[in-house]
């Protein structure tokens, strides 16, 4: 069953954690969409280009946006779009 089948889905935090498990959830069970929010530090944007390229490759045809940046910095949600 295929709960969000279509959607796109903005994750804060998507590097690690709870965040990273909830950006492979969202895959699997069909966005297609998935824009991924972190800090910006070189340590979590190799985390996050690591969740991409798994989430394009194991969950085709899912496709993930990045954005780093402090969230609550209105430029950073700019880019949420």
């Amino acid at each position: 069953m295929a709960l969000l089948a279509g959607k796109t889905v903005c994750i804060t935090g998507s590097s690690r954690g709870i965040g990273r498990a909830t950006a492979i959830e969202c895959a699997k069970h069909g966005a297609t969409g998935l824009i991924l929010h972190f800090l910006g530090d070189a340590v979590t944007e190799q985390e996050v280009l690591s969740l991409k390229q798994e989430i394009e490759t194991k969950y085709a045809p899912a496709k993930a946006a990045i954005v780093p940046g402090d969230i609550a910095d209105p430029a950073t949600s700019s880019k949420v779009r």
